[in-house]
Protein backbone atom coordinates (compact mmCIF):
# COMPACT_ATOMS: atom_id res chain seq x y z
CA UNK A 1 0.00 0.00 0.00
CA UNK A 2 1.47 3.64 -0.84
CA UNK A 3 1.03 5.56 2.81
CA UNK A 4 2.29 8.63 0.61
CA UNK A 5 -1.33 8.95 -1.28
CA UNK A 6 -3.69 8.88 1.76
CA UNK A 7 -4.24 11.96 3.43
CA UNK A 8 -2.50 10.99 6.91
CA UNK A 9 -0.57 14.11 8.79
CA UNK A 10 2.03 11.73 10.80
CA UNK A 11 3.63 13.14 13.63
CA UNK A 12 6.31 14.67 13.12
CA UNK A 13 7.75 15.45 16.65
CA UNK A 14 8.35 12.91 19.73
CA UNK A 15 5.73 12.94 22.14
CA UNK A 16 7.56 12.29 24.99
CA UNK A 17 11.03 13.94 24.38
CA UNK A 18 10.10 16.49 21.53
CA UNK A 19 12.93 15.31 18.87
CA UNK A 20 12.02 14.81 15.39
CA UNK A 21 10.76 11.13 14.02
CA UNK A 22 11.98 9.01 11.66
CA UNK A 23 9.43 7.05 9.43
CA UNK A 24 11.25 3.61 7.66
CA UNK A 25 11.27 3.60 4.11
CA UNK A 26 8.33 1.09 4.01
CA UNK A 27 6.34 3.68 7.04
CA UNK A 28 5.79 0.52 9.01
CA UNK A 29 7.60 2.30 12.04
CA UNK A 30 8.10 5.50 13.31
CA UNK A 31 10.54 6.13 15.95
CA UNK A 32 12.48 8.54 18.08
CA UNK A 33 15.42 9.76 16.50
CA UNK A 34 16.79 10.98 20.36
CA UNK A 35 18.56 7.54 21.43
CA UNK A 36 18.50 9.06 24.88
CA UNK A 37 14.79 9.62 24.99
CA UNK A 38 12.74 8.77 27.73
CA UNK A 39 10.59 6.12 25.56
CA UNK A 40 13.40 3.75 24.97
CA UNK A 41 14.82 3.87 28.46
CA UNK A 42 10.95 3.08 29.34
CA UNK A 43 10.77 0.71 26.57
CA UNK A 44 14.11 -1.50 27.28
CA UNK A 45 13.03 -1.77 31.10
CA UNK A 46 9.99 -2.82 30.06
CA UNK A 47 11.40 -5.92 28.17
CA UNK A 48 14.15 -6.36 30.69
CA UNK A 49 11.84 -6.60 33.73
CA UNK A 50 9.11 -9.19 31.76
CA UNK A 51 11.88 -11.09 30.65
CA UNK A 52 13.21 -11.43 34.57
CA UNK A 53 9.12 -12.23 35.36
CA UNK A 54 10.03 -9.31 37.89
CA UNK A 55 6.86 -8.88 39.78
CA UNK A 56 5.60 -5.45 40.29
CA UNK A 57 7.10 -3.29 37.45
CA UNK A 58 4.29 -2.09 35.78
CA UNK A 59 3.90 0.97 33.42
CA UNK A 60 3.63 3.20 36.48
CA UNK A 61 6.35 1.80 38.50
CA UNK A 62 9.12 2.49 35.23
CA UNK A 63 7.56 6.17 34.86
CA UNK A 64 8.46 6.73 38.54
CA UNK A 65 11.82 5.22 38.15
CA UNK A 66 12.15 7.25 34.90
CA UNK A 67 11.68 10.26 37.52
CA UNK A 68 14.23 9.37 39.88
CA UNK A 69 17.29 9.16 37.54
CA UNK A 70 16.69 5.40 36.74
CA UNK A 71 17.54 5.87 32.52
CA UNK A 72 18.56 2.07 31.88
CA UNK A 73 18.62 -1.50 32.89
CA UNK A 74 22.34 -1.23 34.77
CA UNK A 75 20.84 1.71 36.39
CA UNK A 76 18.01 -0.45 37.33
CA UNK A 77 20.58 -2.69 39.20
CA UNK A 78 23.23 -0.11 40.54
CA UNK A 79 19.98 1.86 41.79
CA UNK A 80 19.07 -1.83 43.74
CA UNK A 81 21.51 -1.12 45.84
CA UNK A 82 20.04 2.30 47.18
CA UNK A 83 18.89 5.08 44.61
CA UNK A 84 15.94 2.78 44.57
CA UNK A 85 14.86 4.21 48.04
CA UNK A 86 14.60 7.55 46.71
CA UNK A 87 11.22 6.51 45.38
CA UNK A 88 10.08 6.81 48.97
CA UNK A 89 9.26 10.87 48.20
CA UNK A 90 7.07 9.75 45.69
CA UNK A 91 3.55 8.46 47.03
CA UNK A 92 2.49 4.92 47.55
CA UNK A 93 6.29 3.74 48.28
CA UNK A 94 7.25 2.39 51.74
CA UNK A 95 10.19 0.44 52.55
CA UNK A 96 7.80 -2.86 51.97
CA UNK A 97 6.94 -2.29 48.14
CA UNK A 98 10.51 -1.03 47.60
CA UNK A 99 12.33 -3.77 48.94
CA UNK A 100 9.51 -6.17 47.34
CA UNK A 101 11.06 -4.58 43.78
CA UNK A 102 14.90 -4.96 45.00
CA UNK A 103 14.00 -8.76 45.53
CA UNK A 104 12.44 -8.96 42.43
CA UNK A 105 15.54 -7.58 40.39
CA UNK A 106 18.43 -9.65 42.21
CA UNK A 107 16.17 -13.00 41.38
CA UNK A 108 18.75 -14.91 39.11
CA UNK A 109 17.15 -15.80 36.18
CA UNK A 110 18.51 -18.77 33.95
CA UNK A 111 18.81 -17.72 30.07
CA UNK A 112 20.44 -18.68 27.26
CA UNK A 113 22.89 -16.07 25.99
CA UNK A 114 20.24 -15.22 22.68
CA UNK A 115 17.74 -14.65 25.05
CA UNK A 116 19.89 -12.21 27.50
CA UNK A 117 20.45 -10.06 24.71
CA UNK A 118 16.77 -10.25 22.75
CA UNK A 119 16.11 -9.26 26.45
CA UNK A 120 18.43 -5.98 25.86
CA UNK A 121 15.74 -4.73 23.41
CA UNK A 122 18.31 -4.22 20.39
CA UNK A 123 16.35 -3.09 17.43
CA UNK A 124 15.37 -5.89 15.27
CA UNK A 125 16.99 -8.84 16.82
CA UNK A 126 15.04 -10.90 18.87
CA UNK A 127 15.97 -14.44 20.13
CA UNK A 128 15.86 -16.83 17.34
CA UNK A 129 17.70 -13.62 15.41
CA UNK A 130 20.19 -13.47 18.19
CA UNK A 131 21.07 -16.69 18.10
CA UNK A 132 21.81 -16.93 14.57
CA UNK A 133 24.18 -13.92 14.98
CA UNK A 134 26.09 -14.93 17.96
CA UNK A 135 26.54 -18.69 16.27
CA UNK A 136 28.37 -20.81 19.08
CA UNK A 137 29.67 -17.61 21.25
CA UNK A 138 29.47 -18.65 24.56
CA UNK A 139 30.77 -15.28 26.44
CA UNK A 140 30.33 -11.98 26.02
CA UNK A 141 33.85 -11.46 25.22
CA UNK A 142 33.32 -13.74 21.83
CA UNK A 143 30.41 -11.29 21.15
CA UNK A 144 32.27 -8.21 21.42
CA UNK A 145 34.05 -9.42 18.33
CA UNK A 146 31.54 -10.30 16.25
CA UNK A 147 31.45 -8.08 13.16
CA UNK A 148 29.81 -9.98 10.43
CA UNK A 149 27.67 -13.04 10.04
CA UNK A 150 27.52 -14.34 6.30
CA UNK A 151 24.25 -15.68 7.45
CA UNK A 152 22.90 -12.27 8.25
CA UNK A 153 21.54 -9.39 6.34
CA UNK A 154 23.96 -6.14 6.24
CA UNK A 155 21.09 -3.99 7.48
CA UNK A 156 20.53 -6.35 10.46
CA UNK A 157 23.96 -6.67 11.23
CA UNK A 158 24.78 -3.39 11.53
CA UNK A 159 21.82 -2.82 13.67
CA UNK A 160 23.15 -5.39 16.00
CA UNK A 161 26.91 -3.93 16.21
CA UNK A 162 25.71 -0.69 17.07
CA UNK A 163 22.97 -1.85 19.24
CA UNK A 164 25.16 -4.17 21.15
CA UNK A 165 27.83 -1.44 21.44
CA UNK A 166 25.23 0.87 22.96
CA UNK A 167 24.99 -1.61 25.53
CA UNK A 168 28.24 -2.20 26.51
CA UNK A 169 28.39 1.67 26.27
CA UNK A 170 25.61 2.36 28.65
CA UNK A 171 26.64 -0.43 31.72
Amino acid sequence: MDFTKLNINFPTSCPICGSSLIINDKMTKITCSNPCCGGYASGNISKWVALIKADGFGDAVINDLLSIGIKSVSDLYVAADGKIFELKKLDGYGDKKINKLVSELKKKPSMTLAKFIAALNIESIAEKKAAKIIGNASSLEEINSIKSNPEIGEKTMEAFCNGWKAVREEA
